[in-house]
């Protein structure tokens, strides 16, 4: 099928206009949780633009591999686990730094843990994400040390030329393959 020059500009358009729902849905959500959150003791972390670069980040994978992105607002928050695929769990980590990235924090989790860690880069001047990488959760406990994070609280650096690439994950958990979208 050839793509004329009209139905490639419709194309772009539909597209433009689901990624201003899709930043307009995180952006709503992100205000929702910063006021549920507001005054707690996790505020430094939860609030600002934080939770929008991390629903963003969620909204990538999700429509990298067709799963469902929850938008729910709870006030415990997710507990680390944003998706749910062939019995593992899988923790989306949206880093927004333009400088310095070299390294990623993985924060100390308070309770039990997801599987797979996933580090997607927050683009700031696109508005959008790109894949960084992905290493499991207990490769991470047993291999990095916790220190303090930017915000002071406990968290373990990760170089970014270890983490592994997204076709590994895909390698490791084929289930993720089965709806791939893009």
């Amino acid at each position: 099928m050839i793509m004329t020059d009209e139905k490639l500009y419709q194309a772009q358009q539909a597209i433009e206009k689901t990624m201003n729902f899709i930043r307009r849905t995180c952006r709503f959500t992100a205000h929702l949780r910063d006021e549920m959150h507001a005054g707690k003791k996790s505020e430094t972390i939860l609030t600002g633009e934080n939770n929008y670069i991390g629903l963003m980040a969620e909204c990538w994978f999700g429509l990298r591999y067709c799963l469902p992105v929850d938008f729910t607002n709870k006030p415990g928050g997710d507990g680390g686990v944003d998706f749910r695929v062939g019995g593992r769990t899988i923790d989306v980590k949206g880093v927004s730094r333009e400088t310095s990235l070299s390294y990623v924090w993985f924060p100390e989790p308070k309770r039990k843990h997801a599987d797979v860690a996933v580090f997607v880069r927050y683009n700031l001047t696109f508005d959008w994400c790109v894949e960084m990488g992905w290493m499991s959760v207990d490769y991470i406990m047993e291999n990095y040390n916790s220190q303090p994070s930017l915000n002071d609280k406990l968290a373990r650096r990760i170089e970014v030329n270890d983490l592994l690439p997204l076709s590994d994950l895909e390698g490791w958990l084929p289930e993720l393959t089965d709806g791939r979208c893009l």
